[in-house]
């Protein structure tokens, strides 16, 4: 028993590294506390190197270089914009990881491609692909329409264990701008599938999206979704 005592005493290097973790997860609740830093991807990344750092501090100057350092970071601003969905209203199964498209609605995706003309400058021609991820997705439970773009041959429904695919495959000669519209069919319940993809600190709330790809370059055109009214005849 006395042994297992003396095992588990604190030696006086351990206290020290005790201290210094203790004084620098004190700094980063203070600043944190204060508004400098409200990153919370800054601040368990700063915890985790005053952990670290600890480990060599085996005297007083380098426990007092430590903390000085770890003051700093702590009282520096970080500039991170928090990440955000494109669309902060919509309702998700979290379970399956998707949003259902409701019967008689049409989902509108807009795409434009004002810089395409670049891209082919500097990558050569593409195919454009494009997707439409969720569940429950083919040919007898969602309705596919695209306005000023068409098709250069028949779309693909790709199931796997998890998600569907619909695979688009778009003729964009001439074009700049281009909808898609998702409708589905009567008795069907599609979904779409959630948040992707980002664009910086943007996530986009739906796995709709158009890549252009080669073997020089694979470009990305991520959209945003609009409930627009149901044509009628």
């Amino acid at each position: 028993m006395r042994s297992l005592i003396e095992a588990l005493r604190p030696r006086s290097g351990d206290w020290r590294h005790l201290c210094i973790t203790a004084s620098g997860v004190a700094l980063i609740i203070a600043a944190y506390d204060v508004g400098l830093n409200r990153n919370q991807v800054f601040v368990a990344i700063l915890t985790a190197l005053f952990v670290s750092l600890s480990v060599f501090a085996t005297d007083l100057r380098r426990a007092i270089a430590i903390i000085t350092a770890g003051t700093l970071l702590a009282a520096f601003p970080m500039p991170l914009a928090p990440l955000q969905l494109s669309d902060p209203a919509m309702v998700t199964d979290r379970v399956s990881g998707t949003t259902a498209l409701p019967a008689g609605e049409v989902w509108q995706y807009s795409f434009t491609l004002t810089d395409i003309d670049d891209w082919h400058y500097k990558c050569g021609r593409f195919e454009p692909l494009l997707y439409i991820d969720g569940m429950g997705l083919n040919e007898s439970s969602v309705d596919v329409a695209i306005d000023a773009a068409s098709l250069r041959d028949q779309p693909k429904f790709v199931k796997s264990n998890v998600f569907d695919e619909i695979q688009l495959p778009i003729d964009l000669t001439d074009v700049r701008r281009f909808n898609i519209s998702l409708m589905a069919k009567p008795n069907a319940k599609p979904s779409i599938r959630v948040a992707p993809e980002t664009d910086g600190t943007i996530i986009y709330s739906d796995a709709v999206f158009l890549e252009l790809k080669n073997p020089k370059c694979t470009i990305i055109y991520e959209t945003t979704r609009r409930v627009v009214p149901r044509k009628t005849i």
